[in-house]
């Protein structure tokens, strides 16, 4: 298991910010530079000998001028 946080902040308020793969969550709204501080952390199993499971989350707060943003990804590997 592991925990962590990042504290993020634009060097201009003409940037944009975006999500991992360049996918845009919003455009230089807003006239802060402080984007805000996100909260991770992971959990991987191993289920069998070849079969593992993760669970991977964030919650960025202080997003502004949008609202709070979570996401969860799960994954599962399969060797065989």
């Amino acid at each position: 298991m592991t925990v962590g946080t990042r504290h993020f902040w634009r060097l201009s308020t003409e940037d944009g910010i975006y999500a991992r793969g360049q996918f845009p969550l919003r455009g230089s709204a807003g006239d802060e530079r402080f984007v805000g501080i996100i909260i991770n952390g992971s959990i991987t199993r191993k289920i069998s000998p070849g079969i593992t499971a993760s669970l991977e989350g964030s919650y960025l707060d202080d997003n502004p001028p949008g609202e709070d943003t979570a996401f969860a990804v799960v994954d599962v590997k399969i060797r065989f």
